[in-house]
C-alpha cells in the first residue's frame, strides 16, 4: 500500500470514529465513484484522477498535499474550527472583492450549522455507548 491508499484510508476511518458513517461507500457516493473504485483507491491498486483527489481532499478536509505525501500538515492551512484562526487569515495574500468576501462569510456560515447538524448530539452518544 502506497502512502496516499494509507493516508486515504487512515483519514476516513478517523472520520468514522468521530462521525460513524464513513463507509467506503459513504465517501464513493460523495465523491461520485463506485464503492469497488473507491476501496481500490484504499488498498493502493488504482490511482485516483486529480479530480478525485480534489474531491477527495475537500470531503475529508485535508490538503491535497496530505494525501500525496508532500507534507505530514492533515488539515487545511485555513481551519475555522481551531481558535484564534479568522476569515482575515484565510484572505490574506489573496485579491478578493468586498462582494466575494461577503458571500464566502455567508456561506462559511450556512457549512458551520449543517456541520452542526450532522454531529451526533452527546445524548446520542450516551445512547449508542449504553445499547
Amino acid at each position: 500500500m502506497d502512502l496516499f491508499s494509507e493516508r486515504l484510508k487512515f483519514t476516513r476511518e478517523s472520520k468514522r470514529e468521530t462521525y460513524g458513517n464513513w463507509t467506503q461507500q459513504y465517501v464513493a457516493e460523495k465523491i461520485g465513484v463506485a464503492r469497488p473504485t473507491y476501496t481500490a483507491y484504499e488498498r493502493g491498486t488504482k490511482q485516483p484522477s486529480l479530480d478525485a483527489v480534489n474531491a477527495l481532499a475537500d470531503l475529508l478536509e485535508v490538503s491535497t498535499d496530505y494525501l500525496l505525501g508532500r507534507t505530514g500538515e492533515t488539515i487545511y492551512p485555513y481551519n475555522p474550527s481551531l481558535p484564534g484562526q479568522s476569515l482575515e487569515a484565510f484572505y490574506e495574500d489573496r485579491s478578493i472583492s468586498v462582494d466575494e468576501k461577503a458571500y464566502l462569510e455567508e456561506e462559511l456560515e450556512k457549512y458551520r450549522r449543517l456541520k452542526q447538524k450532522w454531529k451526533p448530539s452527546s445524548e446520542d452518544d450516551e445512547t449508542s455507548k449504553n445499547n
